[in-house]
């Protein structure tokens, strides 16, 4: 499916399906943007920043993101507002323009796959494995701030998505997560993210045991 004239907010931020953002809206093409959707009640996109700044001039954003269906939003002086959205589905950017109130794009929304079945199955054990242990490792030293292993979903496609809210991760391995073709390619560079994430985590425990004279 292909939506032309879609509404599209450049953010250094990586938005995934099931996952929250909050923004203080105060750019006059953002806050139109904003208003546009609220009277249609319809979603808009976010795309990551490639190259340029996040607010005022021009930028160019990475071609897949996420649409965002507005949950909340609290008006403020001089047009001003707090939102707070959440990610719903995929796309991918076919066109990209700035000359209009706000950036919009030609937009091809993209479809959920798990992958093959024998793969995804065992990329989805070994991630949910890998990821719990991170967990744990996590509560072991004081590091709480990402969800409990209990909460996972069972569905590769949704656990993939799980884990990828619950990373601790650069923007750019965050991107490269949300461009993965299927679930089962997900899984798998999550993976390895996890084992370097639990890596430096325990890395930066010990030292700073030494430091302690734990």
């Amino acid at each position: 499916m292909v939506e032309a004239n879609f509404p599209l907010i450049p953010l250094n931020a990586v938005l995934f399906p099931g996952g929250t953002l909050s923004l203080h809206i105060f750019e006059k093409r953002y806050r139109q943007l904003i208003a546009g959707c609220l009277d249609r009640d319809a979603p808009f996109g976010v795309v990551l920043i490639r190259e340029g700044r996040e607010v005022g001039g021009p930028c160019v954003p990475f071609t897949v993101g996420t649409t965002a269906r507005l949950t909340d939003s609290v008006p403020l002086p001089d047009g001003r507002m707090n939102i707070t959205a959440v990610g719903v589905r995929r796309f991918q950017i076919v066109d990209y323009g700035e000359s209009g109130p706000y950036p919009m794009g030609l937009v091809e929304f993209l479809e959920e796959e798990a992958g093959e079945v024998s793969q995804v199955g065992e990329a989805a054990r070994e991630a949910g494995a890998r990821y719990t242990a991170y967990l744990n490792l996590a509560r072991t030293v004081g590091r709480t701030t990402v969800p409990t292993a209990a909460a996972l979903p069972e569905d590769p496609v949704q656990l993939s998505w799980a884990i990828a809210r619950g990373l601790s991760a650069d923007l750019r391995t965050r991107q490269e997560l949300l461009e993965c073709p299927t679930a089962a390619d997900r899984l798998r560079r999550e993976v390895e993210v996890l084992a370097g994430a639990e890596r430096r985590l325990r890395q930066r425990h010990m030292g700073e045991a030494e430091a302690t004279g734990g």
